[in-house]
């Protein structure tokens, strides 16, 4: 973090300026991967590792929402969002999409 006070003569005047920059720069980063695509019914495994404490979104269809790997199984295309923060409360967000795949059952009645 950078703190600082500016000040600025002009003649006889002094101007003081108060200012906060607040830069931090995660020590870790990790990536989801590429968009994936499954079968409606089946389930896919997405990993965020590196942090301490993690949080997915959407919650519905994830077999838990607070841990490194979770299993998702969504019913329609999802965009999942996981935000890893680590020991020192460092924050670094990803995301994926997954795209379901409608399974189609065509009949064929003999019509002899």
């Amino acid at each position: 973090l950078f703190f600082g006070l500016l000040k600025i003569h002009i003649a006889q005047f002094i101007i003081s300026v108060s200012f906060l920059h607040a830069y931090s720069q995660c020590s870790f980063s990790f990536d989801l991967g590429p968009n994936q695509s499954i079968c409606t019914g089946d389930s896919i495994q997405l990993s965020a590792p590196g942090g301490h404490t993690y949080l997915w979104s959407p919650s519905y269809n994830l077999s838990s929402n607070s841990v490194a790997s979770t299993f998702v199984k969504p019913l329609v295309d999802t965009t999942y969002y996981v935000a890893v923060t680590d020991l020192s409360n460092c924050t670094v967000t990803d995301s994926i999409k997954i795209f379901v795949n409608q399974i189609i059952e065509i009949y064929i009645i003999n019509a002899i």
